[in-house]
């Protein structure tokens, strides 16, 4: 009886031990797959597949800048903001807001140097456009 007993607790601990175990390998693994897709995100950036903000998807450009590639929203009244991850946004995509039709007033921050080609081309809604004395560079068709 009492081996019995012993037997009955040592299965008990085996079974304690191996659970616990299993748990701390799969929150070890979990922890390595969030860490493998966090860079997974970032070199994304850097092959220039797009990361998203909000309702702004953009890229991260080599000298550290953020290109804004897309805007998603329906938002009538559109500000971009001058910074990303840290990062100055400092220029909006060709074909960004292409036929963005919701789109009634856009507002650019002070960061933003160049506007690419058909930035904002058949936005037919939109009707003021603050642009800032930073922008240096516009290319062709931007409205």
């Amino acid at each position: 009886m009492k081996t019995r007993k012993i037997l009955v607790v040592l299965a008990a601990c085996a079974l304690l031990i191996s659970s616990f175990g299993t748990s701390v390998a799969a929150n070890a693994a979990e922890t390595v797959n969030e860490t493998v897709n966090s860079s997974s995100i970032r070199n994304s950036s850097e092959n220039g597949e797009a990361l998203n903000y909000g309702d702004f998807q953009y890229i991260i450009e080599s000298d550290n800048t953020v290109t804004i590639t897309k805007y998603k929203g329906s938002d009538p009244l559109v500000t971009i903001p001058d910074n990303i991850d840290d990062k100055l946004v400092a220029a909006i995509g060709e074909n960004a807001f292409y036929a963005c039709s919701s789109l009634r007033s856009i507002y650019i921050p002070d960061s933003v140097t160049r506007i690419k080609d058909f930035a904002f081309l058949n936005c037919e809604s939109l009707t003021s456009a603050a642009i800032p004395n930073s922008v240096t560079s516009m290319g062709t068709s931007v409205f």
